[in-house]
């Protein structure tokens, strides 16, 4: 695991989120070129976990990035009625709902 903090020293508004999504994307991106697989962590115990890791107050626990041999592979499809629940299929595939490019893209 790779914990993504966040400086208060640094930032004083703590508008990390920017910065955050950057790095996490690139560590991502670089993984793969190394044929690792990665899980970007958001839903998770930031207070639990900074205690754990002895984080001081000034760092904020954004996200962290799993890293490691993939034990799975992923296909995106269709989300139906905004259901947005991963699933394993007939063939124990691991189904990832997205929205369509028509949901998302807004156009004049």
């Amino acid at each position: 695991y790779i914990a993504i903090l966040g400086d208060s020293d640094i930032k004083k508004n703590e508008a990390f989120e920017t910065d955050a999504g950057a790095a996490v994307t690139t560590m991502m991106l670089r993984a793969t070129e190394l044929e690792l697989a990665t899980c970007w962590l958001g839903a998770i115990n930031r207070e639990e976990i900074s205690k754990a890791l002895n984080i001081p107050e000034k760092l904020k626990l954004l996200y962290l990035l799993a890293v490691g041999e993939g034990a799975q592979e992923s296909v995106i499809c269709d989300m139906n009625d905004a259901d947005v629940k991963y699933f394993l299929d007939e063939n124990d595939m691991l189904n990832v709902p997205k929205r369509s490019l028509e949901e998302i893209i807004i156009e004049d």
